[in-house]
């Protein structure tokens, strides 16, 4: 498992070395945004469980790269309860 820890920072690089549930935590509260940037290298190569209630651009669960990094945003308004995430870059070398 992977958590990333929105108190640490805005951005954030994982390297998994098998399938993973992603948690976030301390995220600011509701009616506040919260931000982060999360590079992920090879994530393709295993199953990613994404936080409960994330939301993808056009309702889709991006494809990740099986051997390079993708750069995702993520992005919430309600205190951590969903997730908008975007996919910035894709097979990024």
């Amino acid at each position: 498992n992977a958590t990333i820890d929105m108190s640490l920072g805005e951005h954030f690089t994982l390297t998994p070395v098998g399938n993973f549930t992603l948690a976030v935590t301390s995220p600011p509260p509701a009616g506040q945004i919260g931000v982060f940037i999360l590079d992920i290298n090879n994530g393709g190569s295993y199953t990613i469980t994404w936080p409960a209630n994330s939301r993808w651009e056009n309702g889709t669960i991006q494809a990740l790269t099986a051997t390079g990094r993708d750069r995702l945003a993520f992005t919430t308004v309600d205190g951590g309860t969903s997730y908008e995430i975007s996919m910035l870059l894709k097979n990024f070398k």
